[in-house]
């Protein structure tokens, strides 16, 4: 009796052995498979990061040229305006000097109603259009009352799209409790703000039945042929 326990419990020390080295194995697979995981999301981190301060640099770089361009617009908006000003005085003075009573009246046009962009991204375009307040008599002729400029040029959101899962393993060990996982490829990464992918691997407990259980044998074959035609 004592030696069937021995037996058992020798077999059954084997059995837990086998699993053990089987899982560890297995959660090694999984620690070079997280190792990996994280040395591509911190070169993503980092390549991600030195693309901000980039855009950082460049929005700065956007924003000091979009100030100095306003700037110079204003200064040469406001010496048209006066140069416009003094030109009207002068041929007022000419007239005078004719002996001319004229009343003159340059073209004045309302301000640029816009329409709505031809695409949300990608690059579209708009018509401006203004309507003619004052008609000109002996003044100025009107400006274009048509007009049209692009919009929306930044380049469109892409949403991430990942493959099917693929089946799952087998399990890491036959009891005791294994894991098995499971993963899907990335199709088509998120670009310009599109939705970010989710998860690409999956794991899951498996076979967590205990390995200690009693044998179980199956039924009996027939008999075999007997070894004597007679005697013992």
């Amino acid at each position: 009796e004592l030696t069937g326990r021995l037996t058992k419990l020798e077999h059954y020390c084997e059995q837990t052995d086998a699993s053990l080295v089987a899982q560890l194995a297995s959660l090694g697979d999984l620690l070079r498979q997280a190792q990996t995981s994280l040395a591509t999301s911190t070169k993503l981190q980092i390549d991600s990061e030195s693309q901000a301060a980039l855009r950082g640099r460049q929005h700065a770089q956007l924003k000091k040229e979009y100030t100095n361009t306003m700037t110079q617009f204003c200064s040469d908006q406001n010496e048209a305006r006066s140069e416009l000003c003094a030109l009207t005085k002068i041929r007022g003075e000419l007239y005078k000097i004719e002996g001319a009573k004229v009343f003159i009246v340059d073209c004045a046009v309302s301000d640029w109603v816009v329409a709505e962009c031809t695409k949300t991204c990608g690059g579209g375009t708009r018509r401006l259009r203004r309507t003619i307040t004052v008609a000109p008599d002996g003044g100025a002729a009107c400006p274009p009352l048509e007009a049209e400029e692009e919009c929306n040029s930044q380049p469109c959101p892409v949403d991430c799209r990942l493959g099917s899962w693929s089946g799952w393993s087998s399990c890491s060990a036959r009891c005791g409790g294994g894991v098995r996982q499971r993963s899907r490829h990335i199709k088509t990464p998120a670009k310009h703000g599109g939705e970010p992918c989710e998860r690409t691997e999956e794991a899951e407990a498996c076979n967590m039945q205990s390995c200690n259980r009693n044998c179980v044998l199956g039924r009996w074959g027939k008999w075999s042929a007997c070894s004597k035609a007679c005697g013992v």
